[in-house]
């Protein structure tokens, strides 16, 4: 076997380095839930807008559950937060990333926000549960690195791979 062969094995093995093998039911039921004709972000490369100017992470889920983990620099968009005042903050051809649990309810607040005007508004695919089982850093209410995940309830914590759940 040349070093070139070599060289190719490793690198192919490297590529899955750190991703969570995410179950096929998983993505059996995003595709249920998921608008096709909607845009979603993938992980990775929301990953590579994090803390860049004019893109903006909305958490759609509620305030307890982005209290336990978030996106670092995400805002809290949840039903019992004050909507109104985050939205006068953020320009209208910002890029917006929304995203929750899986994706649902950040999808319909996806289409309201494109429905006020937004003009690029993506979802995360698979929300925090993708981007927690690919070991991609969290942050708790007081923006410090953690392994804990808000699941929404004990039914859906099925989803999540790694961590120590909460619901």
């Amino acid at each position: 076997m040349n070093s070139f062969s070599i060289f190719t094995m490793v690198f192919v093995s490297f590529l899955g380095f750190g991703q969570a093998n995410v179950p096929k039911e998983f993505n059996d039921l995003l595709k249920k839930y998921y608008d096709k004709d909607f845009p979603t972000i993938s992980t990775e490369e929301a990953q590579k807008k994090l803390n860049t100017k004019n893109v903006y992470f909305l958490d759609i889920r509620e305030e307890e559950e982005f209290e336990v983990s978030h996106l670092p620099g995400a805002i809290n968009y949840g039903s019992n937060s004050d909507n109104k005042s985050i939205l006068k903050k953020i320009p209208k051809d910002a890029e917006v990333i929304v995203y929750c649990s899986i994706g649902y309810r950040s999808q319909k607040a996806g289409k309201e926000l494109i429905k006020l005007g937004y003009t690029h508004v993506e979802n995360l695919y698979g929300g925090i549960f993708q981007w927690f089982n690919e070991e991609k850093k969290v942050v708790n209410e007081n923006n410090q690195a953690t392994r804990k995940i808000h699941t929404y309830n004990e039914k859906w914590s099925k989803w999540v791979l790694k961590g120590d759940k909460v619901y």
